[in-house]
């Protein structure tokens, strides 16, 4: 199946599997230093989606303005990855669950999700990934997060993180998403867009040129999931030893002001109201007690 993305075919990335292995690191930092800024994002970004035989799927590629040192502490250890994945509007809790001693069992990062933004916390969808660490060094960061069972009828959920130096004071991204989903799945999706999602799409085209509308439906919201954890992590490494209530607020101020950079797909309530929406969540925001 032909994909489309935002950039020219010359620039067609391999297909997005979330339990493959991450390709060398050079490869996609070499592909984005050689792309010229694309717009609307000011930078080097590739981003594609498809949705074929029950499975969705995602991924983006950009260079971030901050050394790789901060990304890699920044998101150190599930803790941390809570802390940033918090900054997204729709996650509510994260709670971040260390390995048993001695147990081949992984660490665990459960992220409460709500459906619509009035929805309360206790009773916002919950996804209990696993978290597998695959490379940690000083020139590469590649984690994997899996869970099993998902929401509205969506299951084996896949969010794969590589990242690498791309300068001294640039990193490479890429960042995949993948999900199952049954017949139900597709039609309460279906739903949920023709209501909360109403009219939002996603970032890349129909066509290789770019000339066509920008895709909506489920690709569309996969996309614009992506991009808000992409923003996420960039918040995250700003601050990435954020210990207070006063780093978590600039956190929260960095991720807002980049959506509002991209109103079409991602603007859903302005400043006041998403501070309102985490400030209460300021011990999960820097790491140190991962409550619900």
């Amino acid at each position: 199946m032909r994909l489309p993305h935002v950039v020219t075919a010359s620039l067609i990335m391999a297909a997005v599997c979330a339990q493959a292995q991450p390709a060398e690191a050079p490869e996609f930092v070499a592909r984005l230093q050689r792309l010229a800024p694309v717009e609307p994002f000011g930078r080097p970004v590739l981003i594609r989606s498809e949705v074929e035989g029950g499975v969705v799927r995602a991924e983006i590629e950009a260079l971030i303005d901050r050394p790789f040192r901060d990304v890699q502490l920044a998101l150190a250890d599930p803790p941390r990855w809570c802390a940033a994945m918090i900054l997204h509007i729709s996650n509510t809790g994260c709670r971040a669950a260390p390995a048993a001693p001695g147990s081949a069992a992984m660490p665990r990062i459960a992220l409460r999700i709500a459906r619509h933004l009035a929805q309360p916390p206790e009773q916002a969808d919950e996804l209990d990934f696993s978290y597998h660490p695959m490379t940690a060094s000083t020139d590469r960061l590649s984690v994997r997060l899996h869970a099993a069972k998902g929401f509205l009828g969506t299951h084996d959920h896949g969010l794969m993180l590589d990242a690498a130096p791309a300068g001294a004071a640039r990193t490479a991204l890429r960042l995949s998403y993948t999900y199952r989903q049954t017949p139900l799945a597709d039609w309460s999706q279906t739903l949920w867009l023709g209501t909360f999602g109403r009219g939002k799409v996603g970032f890349s085209s129909e066509a290789d040129d770019g000339g066509s509308p920008l895709v909506g439906g489920i690709r569309g919201l996969i996309e614009r999931n992506l991009v808000r954890y992409l923003f996420a992590i960039e918040a995250a490494a700003r601050t990435p030893a954020a210990s207070d209530r006063q780093a978590y607020q600039q956190r929260l101020r960095d991720y807002f002001d980049a959506t509002e950079r991209h109103p079409r797909q991602l603007r859903q309530v302005d400043l006041d109201a998403y501070l309102a929406l985490k400030l209460p969540l300021v011990a999960v925001g820097i790491g140190r007690d991962q409550r619900r």
